[in-house]
């Protein structure tokens, strides 16, 4: 994650904590610090549930404006696939693991995610973690004897490029809301796809997400276009988009 050869952002200023009798203390202790991002490869079993714990994140995300990037969880009996918490939270990047295989190219043939990476939620009006995957499995990394694998060797490697983006922009932000029931609405963005021909293709349409994943296959050569529709939230309420292929 950070280093001065080796590292993802090797310009980064590093504070660690290690969970004791209160997280609440420790992730207060991270904010008099300063921190602009805080990772978190721990969690509780749960149930997949949105509970106080993924709250009280909702509400320090957004009032103090810091990033969380949470760990999603690996498998076990006990749980089987449910998200920990509080990777259940709304306003935390949760991070589920994929295997790259090790393939520079045709990766889109051999990536798939990892057997042990959680993905499972309470109830499906929640919202819809984990938000993206990361490597996490037979990692190398310096000064450490083979691979390690896991969310929570996805979730550090995910803050890193999180704390890129905060160095390039100090303003890098996105839209957050307090809890499951707050003033706050997050904005519903929905994607649809259009062929050169103006033909529908396929479309997005989870609920309550101000983001959408989408994967089709091109039929015909050409430009295809992509129309996002907003739901949820005033006209006047300012929307920064972006669309990442790959």
């Amino acid at each position: 994650m950070v280093g001065e050869n080796d590292g993802i952002v090797p310009d980064a200023k590093l504070y660690c904590t290690q969970i004791t009798d209160s997280l609440f203390d420790d992730i207060d202790w991270l904010l008099d610090q300063g921190v602009n991002v805080i990772n978190m490869s721990n969690g509780v079993i749960n149930g997949g549930q949105y509970d106080d714990a993924a709250e009280w994140i909702d509400h320090i995300a957004s009032y103090h404006s810091v990033h969380f990037v949470c760990a999603a969880g690996n498998y076990y009996p006990i749980n089987g696939f449910d998200l920990f918490t509080p990777a259940t939270a709304y306003n935390t990047l949760t991070v589920g693991s994929y295997d790259d295989n090790n393939t520079p190219t045709n990766h889109t043939d051999d990536d798939f995610s990892a057997t042990f990476s959680c993905f499972e939620e309470a109830s499906s009006t929640q919202c819809n973690n984990p938000k993206l995957l990361a490597p996490g499995e037979n990692i190398f990394m310096s000064g450490v004897t083979g691979g390690l694998s896991g969310t929570s060797i996805s979730a550090p490697l995910t803050t890193a490029v999180v704390a890129q983006l905060i160095d390039y922009s100090s303003s890098f932000l996105w839209l957050k809301r307090n809890s499951e029931t707050s003033e706050i609405q997050l904005t519903d963005l929905d994607l649809r796809v259009y062929d050169p021909n103006g033909n529908f293709v396929d479309s997005s349409l989870s609920t309550y997400n101000n983001y959408e994943v989408l994967e089709f296959d091109p039929t015909v050569s050409g430009y295809y276009t992509f129309k996002v529709f907003r739901y949820g939230t005033s006209s006047s309420t300012k929307e920064h988009l972006a669309i990442a292929k790959w």
